[in-house]
């Protein structure tokens, strides 16, 4: 397992804190519209989420049944699409009408896939199949709050990653 999904609470948050401190403010002055500031911060938390999700993917049983290609379908198609946007635009507003306004909502519905996968894994994990969306929506605020939501999540993510190796060094001594 990597060192994601064994780090402390704290260890995260003092990792994460600075970048989403980047990612709120708003950085404009003398020097022009600083946006790509606010690109580092929001890319450094989406970053560690896909690489959360992407280690969390890796222990999650197969029979689930959880749709692990369109998660990332979505996570790159919503960074990519984002990212471009910002770039093009030079960090202002973009608003999609018009015919493109369907791609606004595919846009969307990616960014709420992306935060919440994670938590529907963690939820699965949990109730020991696959999770209902409602059921995995309270891990998804927990997600986009994450100043907050990391002092719960990662407690939950150590305790099953604990069991899970114990679970794998019980089966092999039965075995």
């Amino acid at each position: 397992m990597n060192w994601i999904l064994k780090a402390k609470h704290w260890q995260i948050f003092l990792l994460l804190f600075p970048f989403i401190i980047l990612a709120s403010i708003d950085f404009q002055g003398d020097l022009g519209n600083l946006y790509w500031i606010n690109l580092i911060g929001f890319s450094a938390i989406l970053i560690w989420l896909f690489l959360l999700t992407n280690e969390l993917i890796k222990i999650v049983p197969k029979e689930y049944g959880l749709k692990i290609n369109l998660y990332y379908v979505n996570a790159i198609l919503f960074f990519v699409v984002y990212f471009s946007a910002m770039y093009l635009n030079d960090g202002n507003d973009v608003n999609f009408s018009g015919i493109y306004a369907l791609i606004g909502f595919y846009i969307f519905y990616a960014f709420l896939q992306s935060f919440g996968f994670a938590g529907r894994i963690i939820k699965s994990m949990e109730l020991n199949r696959k999770s209902k969306k409602r059921e995995s929506i309270g891990y998804f605020f927990l997600f986009v709050f994450l100043p907050i939501g990391i002092w719960f999540l990662q407690p939950k993510i150590n305790k099953l990653t604990k069991n899970i190796a114990e679970e794998k060094i019980t089966t092999a001594n039965t075995v």
